[in-house]
């Protein structure tokens, strides 16, 4: 079973390329899967109907952080039910300083980063009772609809999914909106695309050529992967990024071009747009790259996944995507 919380439908497209990814990954070996989403807290912490649906040696996985204090993981474990929380936030960059906090009732902590699996691997080996990590990341879910187009030289767009002004972020997205304009671009963002259509429609629109800022600026954190996994499943897309931790960058490497800093990021765009639309290539081989790498099976086989709960490990191709 696979639930998360929802305030309203924004959070349900977000966590898609998670969900997808633990459904499609959970069909292919064989498992039956249920998702669900609940809007309200105090429906969370009165699942009665669901301690009625489980069996001894379900799966029951939370998504996100919405909710996951109020599902009664002591219950469930009391049922014999294998319990996962799947973690969406990045941990905090001091937080191999910090003292480890878990509930002892989770079986297993799923991961999108590998910074935050380190940190949880840093937890499980100081307590027995911590959770386990595992690193499940978000992965080609979706056939692609867009295919990659040069940025038109007479107005170049660059393009950031996502909210530039939360957190200081802002700080980062200003500083490239005002270089990009010295190379006669333009940094643009959407953030209300919420849903497939709305999505694939502003992808396919407006650039092929995205930019991932961290909300902290010039930090070098946890890779925004769920909103990586989001672009590259719709399409051919080109992804420009702020440097990431050495942990998560190598996990992407020849899917995501990371950059120094923004300035290194509006002069690597400002190449992108003089090269005349011959990086195309580049945006189809980190595409391919991403659904054979990505594929829900393919994440859950590393993961170990088929082999931890009994399930096939499927023989067809890791990906029909690619």
């Amino acid at each position: 079973m696979l639930w998360q919380g929802c305030d309203i439908w924004r959070l349900t497209f977000m966590y898609e390329p998670v969900m997808q990814t633990l459904a499609q990954g959970f069909a292919a070996g064989g498992a039956h899967v249920a998702t669900g989403c609940i809007r309200n807290p105090d429906a969370v912490a009165n699942m009665t109907w669901l301690h009625s649906w489980v069996q001894r040696g379900d799966f029951f996985a939370w998504i996100g952080p919405i909710g996951s204090y109020h599902v009664a993981w002591g219950r469930l474990r009391e049922l014999g039910v294998h319990t996962v929380h799947y973690k969406t936030e990045p941990v905090p960059l001091n937080a191999t300083k910090s003292k480890c906090m878990f509930n002892r009732h989770i079986k297993e902590n799923w991961e999108y980063s590998m910074l935050n699996y380190a940190e949880s691997m840093r937890c499980a080996n100081a307590s027995a009772n911590a959770p386990r990590p595992r690193y499940v990341p978000p992965g080609a879910y979706r056939h692609a609809i867009v295919n990659a187009s040069a940025p038109s030289s007479a107005s170049p767009v660059l393009l950031f999914l996502g909210n530039p002004y939360e957190g200081g972020r802002h700080k980062c997205y200003g500083e490239l909106s005002r270089r990009l304009v010295r190379f006669g671009a333009m940094l643009t963002y959407t953030y209300k695309a919420f849903g497939e259509e709305a999505f694939g429609q502003r992808l396919s629109q407006r650039a092929t050529v995205c930019v991932n800022l961290h909300k902290k600026c010039g930090a070098r954190a946890a890779l925004e992967a769920v909103r990586v996994a989001q672009v590259m499943s719709f399409g051919d897309c080109l992804v420009l990024s702020e440097r990431a931790h050495a942990l998560d960058e190598s996990s992407y490497e020849g899917i995501v071009r990371f950059a120094d800093n923004v300035s290194d990021i509006a002069a690597a765009f400002a190449r992108l747009v003089e090269d005349g639309g011959r990086w195309r290539s580049e945006a189809a081989a980190a595409a391919h790259r991403f659904r054979r790498t990505f594929a829900p099976t393919a994440i859950f086989r590393r993961a170990g996944v088929y082999r931890a709960f009994g399930l096939e490990d499927p023989v067809r191709p890791d990906s029909l995507l690619v």
